[in-house]
């Protein structure tokens, strides 16, 4: 049975509670009878009886009003003390799930103070970073040229292997069969002498002290010659070979390089000394081989083999070198005899005078380890003692369409071998 109070909760009553609750409200509503001491006459016709039970009444309505009331607070409170541990653990156990679009918002704003953090960072990384652009594009190329020049060199080993199996196969056929020769000949040779296989040229030395002569005896016009060819212009890689006409109207090939390496001048003018004085340096088509040097001269030579429209061309290079070690560069003066012989000529040589500037500086437009290398060469068409004085133009013009061709390649393995030398160096001191 249910029941509301006057605060509007409800109240829920038991049958066992209805039983007591019955019995206090007779004991409670008849207790007034106890004290009555004599119960009243009955007199002017009942009226005293009527206005008794009328008393009684209205005792036993507000016993009844009061008991009720007690009656069901007490019996609240019970249920209230049974039930009130297991609603308040039933709250704690079952917390509110949280919402969906709560949780999503929670997890956006955690990315963003993430992405804000790594800004933050790459930002700093950025202010921070030591290399400028510029370096590293110069480091890409070189990491570029040397991985071609390991793989051509890969391909070139591969190549002279399958050779040399080939040659030595030969060689141990040809073997077997000059063995079995120099045994039936050995009675017939005797003491003869046997010739030398290669013959030195006997006018070397001439060449070289003529060469020295000349080349000490010469005014440095390096700063000339660099501004008459626009090198002092340029500050960037730059190779380029062209025929030009002197003040005389004399001709002339006149060969550009421009190379930057991003090391120290010091580093770079000692590779360039270790290249032109160096015992063997392999080029596109032949060879060049310092013979000698000092701390100021070197003296070389180099053999070349040119094919052009079904022609081949042989050149002898001798050449002298001096070093000019100035304040803030390095100055190279080369000097050059190149005496070539091709079939076209009819038996006759072509004779060329070389010579060449180069400039080793720091470069004014980098920051940091940073040196450029400049060299101007011309050549001159030369008349050879045993010709004559007659200068074979059209020769010289094929020679010079031969050299143009092969300068580019030959360039570029002197310019790796500069840059291989100041690889080993910085790897070798750190």
């Amino acid at each position: 049975m249910q029941s509301a109070n006057a605060s509007g909760s409800v109240q829920v009553t038991t049958p066992d509670a209805m039983v007591l609750r019955e019995d206090t409200v007779l004991d409670a509503s008849l207790a007034f009878l106890d004290e009555i001491d004599v119960l009243p006459e009955l007199s002017h016709g009942g009226t005293g009886v009527g206005r008794a039970l009328e008393e009684a009444e209205k005792k036993l309505d507000e016993a009844l009003v009061r008991n009720d009331a007690n009656g069901a607070l007490a019996c609240f409170t019970g249920l209230t003390a049974a039930n009130g541990t297991t609603i308040d653990e039933q709250k704690k156990a079952k917390p509110a799930p949280k919402n969906a679009s709560t949780r999503q918002k929670q997890e956006l704003a955690y990315l963003r103070t993430q992405v804000q953090e790594l800004e933050a960072e790459l930002a700093q990384l950025q202010q921070h970073r030591s290399p400028p652009s510029t370096n590293m594009a110069l480091w890409e190329d070189i990491a570029k040229r040397q991985r071609n020049a390991k793989t051509r060199a890969e391909v070139e080993n591969t190549k002279l292997w399958e050779q040399l199996q080939g040659q030595l196969k030969v060689a141990r056929s040809l073997e077997k069969l000059m063995c079995k020769r120099q045994n039936d000949m050995l009675p017939e040779l005797g003491n003869t002498k046997r010739p030398r296989i290669i013959e030195i040229c006997e006018s070397s030395d001439a060449i070289y002290q003529s060469i020295r002569a000349s080349l000490d005896a010469r005014t440095i016009v390096a700063d000339e010659w660099i501004k008459e060819s626009g090198l002092d212009r340029i500050q960037d890689n730059h190779h380029d070979a062209q025929v030009r006409s002197g003040a005389d109207n004399e001709i002339y090939l006149e060969v550009l390089m421009c190379q930057h390496y991003p090391f120290p001048l010091e580093a770079t003018a000692e590779a360039v000394w270790k290249c032109i004085s160096r015992r063997q340096v392999p080029l596109g088509n032949g060879t060049y081989a310092g013979l000698g040097h000092s701390d100021d001269h070197c003296y070389s030579r180099a053999n070349l083999n040119l094919n052009f429209r079904r022609l081949n061309l042989s050149m002898d290079v001798y050449g002298v070198g001096k070093r000019f070690i100035e304040k803030d560069r390095v100055v190279v003066v080369m000097e050059c005899r190149t005496v070539a012989k091709c079939s076209s000529f009819k038996g006759k040589r072509e004779c060329l005078d070389d010579l060449g500037y180069v400039v080793i500086e720091r470069d004014p437009t980098r920051s940091g380890p940073s040196t450029l290398v400049k060299s101007c060469i011309r050549s001159w068409p030369k008349v050879d003692e045993m010709d004559g004085p007659q200068v074979h133009r059209p020769n010289f013009e094929l020679l010079v369409d031969m050299m143009i061709g092969s300068f580019n390649d030959n360039c570029q393995h002197m310019l790796q071998f500069i840059e291989n030398t100041l690889l080993e160096e910085s790897l070798a001191t750190h």
